[in-house]
């Protein structure tokens, strides 16, 4: 993207255009009034996540994705499973007492407890069965 402006805002607002949630969540935990020019912001972006691109997620990342309040069921577990499959080498069951700890669904919940050990591709299609509902 080629900007023809140099306002701090219209730059900030650009860059947050093309961002993923977690950068989002972090810019919104700033504290109004602590960022002055966009050049302070992208000090502060870079030391935050420039050192993130090595890092390999594992299942306590997971456990930190939490269902937001009034964030429906479909966006959360799609984020929550991006996350999921950046995880390596983790099992189902693992995997379902995860989500049954991070969402607020109470429908997903009840759900889960009745599944046995499966197959990936199998987790997801139960969990889509009751998105749809």
């Amino acid at each position: 993207m080629q900007l023809y402006s140099s306002s701090d805002t219209t730059m900030c607002r650009a860059f947050l255009s093309t961002v993923t949630r977690v950068v989002l969540d972090w810019y919104h935990q700033i504290e109004e009034g602590r960022i002055e020019c966009f050049e302070e912001f992208a000090a502060m972006f870079l030391s935050k996540f420039a050192s993130r691109k090595c890092m390999t997620l594992t299942i306590i990342a997971l456990f930190k994705v939490h269902q937001r309040q009034n964030e429906g069921l479909r966006d959360f577990y799609e984020w929550w499973m991006s996350v999921a499959m950046a995880v390596k080498d983790v099992k189902s069951p693992v995997l379902w007492c995860c989500l049954e700890e991070c969402t607020t669904s109470e429908e997903l919940c009840k759900e889960i407890s009745k599944w046995e050990a499966t197959a990936i591709e199998d987790f997801e299609r139960r969990v889509q069965k009751v998105i749809m509902l």
